[in-house]
This record gives C-alpha cells, sequence and structure tokens, in this order.
C-alpha cells in the first residue's frame, strides 16, 4: 500500500512537471520565433490592404461622380433621344461603377478574413504570454503582452479601414444605381 502511495505521488509530481514544462515550451525560442514571423506576416499583409486602399482613394478623389454633380432631373434628361451624345458614356459610367463596386466588395470580404488572422494572433500572443508568465520569463510575458495589445490595435485600424473601403463601394455603387434609375425613368416617359 506504501508503494503506491510512493507510486502516485511520484506520477503527481511528473505530471505537474511536466505539464509546467508543456506550458513554458510556448514561452521557448522556437515558439516565440514562429509566433513573431507569423506577427510580421500579418502586419506586412496590413501594410499592403493600407497601400491598396491609398491607391484606390487616389483614383476615387480623380473621378467625376455624376449622381454628386448633377440633380436626378437632370441626369434623366441627359438620357433623352435627342441627347445621344451622353448616353454611351453613361453607360460606361454605369459599367465602371458597377466593376468598380464589386472589386471593393471583394476587398471588404478579403479585409474581414483578416480580422479572423489578427484575433487568432491576438490569441496566440495572449496564450504565450501566460505561459511565459507561469514559467517566470516576465521579459517574454510582457513582451508578448504588448502584442496581444499591438494586434488589439491592428484590429482598430483594420475595422476602420473596411469601413472607408465600404464608403467608396457605396459611392460606386449609388452612382451607378442612380444612373441606371434616371436611364429606366427616361425611358418610360412616351
Amino acid at each position: 500500500m506504501r508503494w503506491r502511495t510512493v507510486s502516485l505521488t511520484i506520477t503527481a509530481i511528473i505530471l505537474i512537471t511536466l505539464s509546467s514544462l508543456v506550458k513554458s515550451a510556448h514561452c521557448q525560442e522556437e515558439q516565440w520565433n514562429k509566433a513573431l514571423i507569423k506577427q510580421q506576416a500579418l502586419d506586412s499583409w496590413y501594410n499592403q490592404q493600407a497601400r491598396w486602399f491609398n491607391s484606390a482613394l487616389l483614383v476615387f478623389h480623380q473621378q467625376v461622380f455624376l449622381h454628386k454633380e448633377f440633380s436626378k432631373t437632370e441626369l434623366t434628361s441627359l438620357w433623352h433621344p435627342s441627347k445621344q451624345g451622353f448616353h454611351d458614356k453613361m453607360d460606361q459610367q454605369i459599367v465602371a461603377s458597377s466593376q468598380a463596386s464589386l472589386l471593393l466588395d471583394e476587398q471588404v470580404e478579403k479585409l474581414g478574413q483578416g480580422q479572423l488572422q489578427i484575433e487568432e494572433m491576438q490569441s496566440m500572443w495572449s496564450a504565450m504570454s501566460v505561459h511565459c508568465d507561469i514559467a517566470d520569463l516576465k521579459v517574454n510575458a510582457l513582451s508578448s503582452a504588448r502584442y496581444v495589445i499591438t494586434n488589439q490595435e491592428l484590429q482598430q485600424e483594420l475595422t476602420l479601414l473596411i469601413r472607408k473601403v465600404s464608403f467608396l463601394k457605396n459611392t460606386y455603387s449609388a452612382e451607378a444605381q442612380v444612373l441606371r434609375d434616371t436611364k429606366a425613368r427616361a425611358e418610360s416617359v412616351p
């Protein structure tokens, strides 16, 4: 009976030690470097998306939006059969605005997937911070906690970027819709 108690005690000590070693394994150099590589890739991805948005914004600011320049009555009058010269340009504007809207919609979806990656990184750093703290590696625990905050900030920036891309998308979409509506209204007038 005594050996059984001793062997249970030894087993318990080994399990506690192994458990602590497993937890601290997340705080070892190899795991830390893997997390840093993933973080750098995520940061690089976000910077690429921000550059893409800046290019899209430049094009947006150069774009003339007819639905902002003219009233619906004026646009309807431009669809009048006597103003055939405007029809092709306005049809081209519908197509271009629709394509831009679709492209921006795809971009919003892509950015949404990035939000999931940021959440995963945030969880990874949070777990690593706990494991480093348990392993009494205070500098690593503090550094990984800082990465949790960095990813929270990145999440906020990405949310703002999604809103900005959505605004561009909605503007292009409105352009196409207003032009379609005014064309339909002009065609329905006898």
